[in-house]
């Protein structure tokens, strides 16, 4: 003991017993004098002694090792504690000749705080051999990394004496899982009322009792936190001192020509409880002089392989990595059925061709292509349906700036079924803000091949329609969360798109006479309602007060009457408006797209959905007059729960026919479109005030757009609306409520 304290050991041991040529040591703790960062308790040592008393080995059996805060803190105590005992003894820093034999087994090491946030490591059943031979190994380890976790099973190593210290030589490794959690989307609330003449929130579910029109959020820096993570997370001179480190820790690990061979590799990707596997595969690392290679490489398929190579230079230059081969079926590389909704593994085919580069100035370049055939996805996010036989490619060169916080996209380019989209730009950070010029571009197509191109799991009912004439887009985007007011967007549909044939089921002369509708009840069941011309239900356009008219205008779709069922000024603004709010706030569906989902869709919320929206929108405006479309829309739209068509609106509100509504009461019905189940009336039946602050904000746009005159403005002014009633009230002041 008294020897162990002269060398800065605390050892505290609770029994000890006598052996042949032996002394066991049993429930032992072990402190290093100011080295608070490590702690040793062992259940037993067997310290092993020549039959002249001298020190012949010592063996450790169970117990726990306990280390806490960073690397760089553990190795600067650790250091200090060794040059603390040198001057204490006077001992020469070099390593002694003869070197006592250790060995271990049953250890068990937990680490916590070895980064910022991190949980907690554990390494279990580790044993070791110093001796005339060196070997180190542990039967399972868990280790948290950032974004994801790292499990390694059955693990076992050989070492081998250099100058500078023992080297891994060789080792084999039964089993290494390491699982990559990808973050889980998280999307902004939808605003409850959409500014004049904006358009609809797409899908908006607002809370039932808003009655305040929420201003555009002036702050876009929340929204542009997530896209600074890959730019300026971690400066790259940290990034800088962790590549120094990890050289310096492989140039001790790996002697020169040594090769590490991990027989079982297998590489997970969580998002929730979904995963997607890759492995196992052979895994193996050796070094060459100052070169560091390694490679990951999965079976091969009739002589074709995927690989996955690097170099780890030991000197400062540059790193490299390249992920290519194929073509191989998604199954040989490793993925299970159902992965991330794949379907049909053996069957998908996977050609890459990557290449990586990270210079010492922190610049990573990466060149990429590929392709993935026949490729089968069941995602709700899609379609209801599988979505079968996609042919995917994919081509994009991106640099990557550490230093300089620049992330720059050019040349590319993804393709479904040979009809592509191209991309280019620039995101810049600057401390918390960001600058970001994205290009993009879908090269004139005929429309019918765009048709053609998308599987038919996402146009299900369009199967049989034929479109004509070509389409086209130019879109871009310049935008800084440091100057949102001087976001600019262009967004330029080049249309020319024509129905050639309808399919009877789908022909929208179908609306001409009385049909079901599929709407949702009051308590959100689904249900069907009967309407169509000369039904209860339905009141003609020349019946309904044209205030209406000026409502939906004013209210959802200021263009209607000259765009062709699409407003490129609208989604231009939508894109600017929920760049400058940092989530989004507002659509850009035009009366005829919502007439389209209506009439056509599910409220399911997929990209097949609106897909077949953007097609039945052309169909419905190629075939029918915007009288028709208006009369049509206002027949069958929700103006709350379970109140459906102009008629019931009107009535529940208001107590009226639709040809006898007020200027305020038709924009009031105009206003609830975005947000129909919202309440907007106090107790006493009269209408809040906010929103009646609202209406007369319309009533001004209305006047400025000359859908008014004069007098109905002044007229419109003076109405109080009183839920139920038909007629105005006199004046009254309103309730504070609000």
């Amino acid at each position: 003991m008294s020897r162990a304290h002269a060398r800065g050991v605390e050892l505290e041991v609770s029994s000890v017993r006598l052996g042949w040529f032996s002394v066991q040591l049993r429930d032992t703790s072990l402190q290093l004098n100011n080295v608070p960062a490590l702690q040793v308790q062992l259940d037993r040592v067997v310290v092993n002694v020549t039959p002249w008393l001298g020190l012949r080995g010592i063996e450790l059996h169970g117990g726990e090792i306990t280390l806490s805060g960073s690397p760089d803190a553990l190795s600067d105590q650790l250091q200090a504690w060794r040059a603390a005992q040198q001057r204490a003894t006077a001992e020469p820093s070099a390593p002694s000749r003869s070197r006592l034999a250790v060995s271990a087994e049953g250890v068990s090491l937990r680490w916590s705080g070895a980064e910022a946030g991190s949980a907690v490591q554990v390494v279990k059943g580790i044993s070791f051999e110093r001796g005339e031979a060196q070997r180190a190994g542990f039967e399972s380890a868990h280790l948290e990394l950032a974004g994801g976790a790292l499990d390694i099973t059955d693990a076992r190593a050989e070492f081998e004496q250099t100058k500078e210290g023992p080297a891994l030589a060789s080792a084999v490794v039964a089993q290494i899982v390491g699982r990559l959690q990808l973050g889980d989307r998280s999307a902004g609330n939808a605003a409850s009322a959409p500014a004049a003449g904006a358009g609809t929130t797409d899908d908006a579910n607002p809370d039932d009792d808003a009655d305040e029109p929420p201003p555009v959020a002036a702050d876009a820096r929340g929204g542009a936190s997530r896209l600074l993570a890959p730019i300026a997370s971690v400066p790259w001179e940290r990034r800088k001192e962790q590549l120094d480190r990890l050289r310096k820790l492989a140039a001790r690990a790996l002697t020169e020509d040594a090769t590490v061979r991990f027989e079982r590799v297998q590489i997970e990707l969580a998002r929730g409880s979904s995963l997607l596997n890759v492995g196992p595969a052979p895994f193996k690392l050796s070094r060459h002089k100052s070169l560091i290679s390694a490679s990951f490489t999965p079976p091969s398929q009739d002589g074709k392989q995927l690989t996955l190579q690097g170099q780890l230079p030991l000197t400062e230059s540059p790193i490299e990595a390249r992920f290519e081969g194929g073509p191989i079926s998604l199954a040989t590389l490793g993925v299970h059925e159902g992965d991330f909704g794949l379907l049909g593994v053996s069957k998908s085919e996977l050609t890459v061709a990557t290449r990586i580069s990270l210079s010492p100035e922190g610049v990573l370049d990466m060149a990429a292509s590929g392709q993935l055939e026949r490729l089968t996805l069941l995602q709700p996010a899609l379609a209801p349906d599988p979505v079968q036989n996609m042919d995917l490619g994919w081509r994009g060169q991106i640099r990557l700036d550490l230093a300089k916080h620049r992330l720059e996209i050019k040349d590319a380019g993804l393709s479904v079924e040979g009809v592509g989209a191209e991309l280019g730009g620039v995101f810049e950070s600057n401390g918390q803000d960001l600058r970001v010029a994205l290009r993009l571009r879908v090269p004139t197509t005929p429309c019918q091949r765009l048709l053609e191109a998308a599987p038919s799991a996402l146009l299900p009912q369009l199967q049989g329609l034929r479109l004509g004439g070509t389409m086209g887009l130019d879109a871009s985007v310049d935008f800084d969360t440091a100057k949102p007011k001087e976001t600019q967007v262009e967004w330029n549909l080049h249309n020319k798109c024509s129905v050639l044939e309808t399919p009877e089921d789908i022909d929208p002369d179908h609306f001409k006479q009385p049909f079901t509708q599929l709407v949702l009840d009051a308590k959100g069941e689904p249900a069907e309602l009967n309407t169509g011309p000369t039904t209860p239900q339905w009141v003609p356009i020349s019946e309904i007060t044209p205030y209406m008219e000026t409502a939906v205008v004013v209210c959802e779709d200021s263009r209607f009457f000259s765009h062709h069922g699409f407003d490129d000024k609208a989604i231009g603004n939508s894109i600017g408006d929920n760049l400058r709010a940092g989530h989004f706030v507002r659509g850009a569906s035009t009366l005829s797209m919502q007439l389209a989902k209506n009439l056509y869709l599910s409220r399911e919320k997929t990209l097949s959905r609106k897909l077949q929206e953007a097609v039945f929108t052309l169909l419905l405006e190629e075939r029918l007059s915007k009288q028709e479309i208006l009369e049509l829309y206002l027949n069958v739209v929700e103006f709350g729960p379970g109140i459906y068509g102009i008629r019931d609106a009107a009535m529940h509100y208001f107590n009226a026919h639709p040809g006898e509504l007020s200027l305020g009461q038709a924009l009031y019905l105009g206003s609830i479109l975005p947000a129909p189940k919202a309440n907007h009336f106090q107790a006493d039946g009269a209408l809040k005030k906010r929103w009646a602050d609202h209406l007369q904000t319309l009533m001004r746009v209305a006047f400025k757009i000359h859908r008014i005159g004069d007098a109905e403005l002044a007229a419109g002014m003076n109405e109080h609306l009183v839920l139920g009633q038909a007629q105005t009230l006199p004046d009254k002041e309103f309730s504070s409520d609000g």
